[in-house]
């Protein structure tokens, strides 16, 4: 089942309808599930004109100064294949990367869980970092569409029953959800027992748990700013009387 879910999503996220779409599609499956084993030349500080070797499988070398592959893989290639295997059902089954991941990436195929290892340093990198895992028919909401619209999908003749899940999920959109959510809806935002789960360390006492507060005050203006603001952070917003809430004028001003 796992493996018909891998597959038929696959298909959605490439746009595969040929013959050669599906080989295409085959082969990057291939090469995720089957990534070999890559050796890494490190920097030795005792002896710098020589090195030393460490023989890696989903590990990469982090920055490009001090070592490089020994195999014929170029670096940015053999990152690709490690996203692409930690983006299936299959090992591995945590990543831990720096900054570079917090953008442009994709990592919400098999995960909804995310641990901040520091926090950063305004809020829309932290919008950035959470939004690698809250996409376009994220995990979450496949568990959650897949829960509550699985015996309908099942009774239906379509060919994917992936489609057909929803497709019950965009049937079964009430009038205030299309009001109040619109096309977000199922793709995006779907009820349940899944959820994104976002962990921040912030030891009490420590500096970060001052920090913490101030970056969650200016996530939820930020995010009152574009018209998106949840729940909790409004609310958490609207109850801090230190903020000065002035009306804002937006007349023209006057000669």
């Amino acid at each position: 089942a796992v493996l018909d879910e891998y597959l038929g999503h696959m298909v959605d996220v490439t746009n595969g309808v040929t013959d050669n779409d599906i080989i295409a599609i085959a082969r990057k499956i291939r090469s995720a599930i089957s990534l070999r084993r890559s050796d890494v030349r490190l920097f030795n500080p005792s002896s710098p004109q020589k090195g030393f070797d460490v023989d890696t499988h989903f590990a990469l070398r982090f920055g490009s100064a001090k070592g490089k592959m020994k195999t014929d893989d170029d670096s940015v290639q053999r990152a690709a294949l490690v996203q692409s295997s930690f983006n299936s059902p299959f090992w591995p089954m945590v990543l831990a990367s720096t900054s570079v991941g917090q953008e442009g990436v994709d990592f919400h195929w098999w995960c909804h869980s995310l641990v901040h290892w520091n926090l950063p340093s305004n809020p829309v990198d932290l919008e950035q970092r959470e939004g690698r895992i809250h996409r376009f028919s994220g995990h979450a909401v496949r568990k959650n569409v897949a829960s509550s619209f699985r015996s309908a999908a099942l009774a239906s003749n379509a060919t994917n029953p992936w489609e057909a899940l929803f497709q019950c999920a965009v049937d079964a959109r009430t009038k205030d959800v299309v009001d109040g959510v619109g096309d977000l809806w199922p793709w995006w935002v779907f009820p349940g027992k899944a959820k994104i789960r976002v962990w921040t360390p912030v030891l009490p006492f420590s500096k970060d748990e001052l920090r913490w507060k101030q970056l969650k005050r200016l996530r939820g203006i930020y995010r009152l700013a574009f018209g998106q603001p949840r729940q909790d952070d409004l609310i958490d917003l609207l109850n801090d009387t230190s903020v000065d809430r002035a009306p804002l004028d937006l007349r023209p001003p006057k000669r």
